[in-house]
Order: structure tokens, then C-alpha cells, then sequence
């Protein structure tokens, strides 16, 4: 009987302190998603002169926004209108993954990471940012590895 009472003190007692500690627990900003809107420019050299199909989507699971699909012509050059993008990773880091279809080539997937701006305190607009890609066309690339061959 003594031994109940006891178990019964012990788990009262541990119950009261999560709860104390529950009651304290601050909700930080960084616990929440971030959303920016984005402005991105994209320029890839050395495209042929049917230029190129791009596709551009999340990178992974905690970064969203819709996928954009875009045809470039030979310049290479676009720059897309503003979107938001969603982080939920603890850091607000988004990967971009940009995959460049041109005809001839292998589709080419590269990854470029930008780290979204946390809102400050009271405002009511979302955050803003700039981001800019630099990218080689995929026959470009085939020809710089063609000729570093080693005979």
C-alpha cells in the first residue's frame, strides 16, 4: 500500500514539473516558416541557337514554391517575376533546383542556395531579395570536358 502512495507522489510530482515547464516555453521566431518574395535572374552562356528549356523547383522538402518552366532564347538571359518562397527548415535556407534542357544534350540539374530574410518585428510586408544565377549551357560543358582528356 505504502509502496502505491509513493508511485503515486512521484508521478504527481514529475506531471506538475512538465507542466511548469510547458507553461514557460518561449515561441521563438525561428520556429515558424519564412517567406520571402524572390526576384530571380537567371543568364546561362553558351547556349546554341535553339537556346534552352529551364525548369526550375524546390531543392528540398523544406523549401516550396511552385515550379516555373521556362523556354530561353539564345541569350540566355531571363528574369522572372517575383514569387514567394516558403522556408520551414530551422536555418531558412531554399534550395533552387534548376534543371536546363537543351536539344542535343543530357538534362542538367544544378543546385543554387539562398538563405530567406527573417521579417522584422512588426512589419507587414514580406521581405524582399534579389537572387541571380550564373549557369553554363550543358553543350558548353561537354565541350571543356571533351577537351581536358587526358591521352
Amino acid at each position: 500500500m505504502q509502496g502505491r502512495s509513493w508511485m503515486a507522489a512521484l508521478t504527481l510530482t514529475a506531471a506538475t514539473t512538465l507542466a511548469l515547464v510547458g507553461e514557460n516555453r518561449e515561441v521563438r521566431a525561428d520556429d515558424s516558416a519564412v517567406v520571402n518574395k524572390i526576384t530571380l535572374t537567371l543568364k546561362i552562356t553558351g547556349l546554341s541557337n535553339d537556346g534552352c528549356e529551364v525548369e526550375i523547383k524546390p531543392g528540398h522538402a523544406g523549401c516550396e514554391f511552385k515550379s516555373i518552366t521556362q523556354k530561353l532564347d539564345r541569350s540566355g538571359q531571363i528574369d522572372f517575376k517575383p514569387f514567394e518562397v516558403i522556408s520551414t527548415s530551422p536555418d531558412h535556407d531554399c534550395l533552387f533546383s534548376i534543371t536546363v534542357k537543351e536539344a542535343g544534350q543530357p538534362p542538367k540539374t544544378i543546385k543554387r542556395g539562398l538563405v530567406l530574410v527573417s521579417p522584422t518585428p512588426g512589419a507587414k510586408a514580406v521581405p524582399a531579395q534579389n537572387f541571380s544565377c550564373l549557369l553554363r549551357s550543358p553543350s558548353l560543358a561537354a565541350k571543356d570536358d571533351t577537351s581536358k582528356t587526358v591521352r
